[in-house]
């Protein structure tokens, strides 16, 4: 058999661009990743923003809770040095008077007035 007599092969020559098929997939190929990105920053960023919002919060709370600290801190030193705020405190809260003093009441009021005897 000679090389004419053999049966040919016909080759096609590709085409110079992609197809619309290869477009589609290289399409889909970028787009899943990015859209995965996109979606993972946007949360991340809302995570970011609570736990912000939650930090300035705590923050607040600890100067609040510093500052009842240093409020009770001086109440304990008045407590234990000062007269007059134990004085203070005995009256007020345990209705406490002076051998000296006389609570007198009245029937249509609740408050409590005293009096110096003489």
């Amino acid at each position: 058999m000679s090389w004419a007599d053999q049966p040919q092969v016909v080759l096609r020559k590709r085409p110079r661009g992609f197809s619309l098929q290869r477009w589609l997939l290289m399409a889909a190929l970028i787009a899943a990743p990015a859209a995965l990105c996109i979606t993972t920053l946007w949360a991340t960023r809302g995570e970011i923003a609570t736990a912000r919002d939650e930090f300035e919060r705590t923050a607040v709370e600890v100067q609040l809770l510093r500052a009842e600290t240093e409020a009770l801190k001086e109440e304990i030193r008045g407590l234990r040095e000062d007269r007059q705020v134990i004085e203070r405190i005995a009256r007020e809260q345990l209705h406490m008077l002076r051998p000296d003093e006389v609570i007198i009441s009245f029937a249509n009021g609740q408050k409590r007035e005293r009096a110096e005897r003489r």
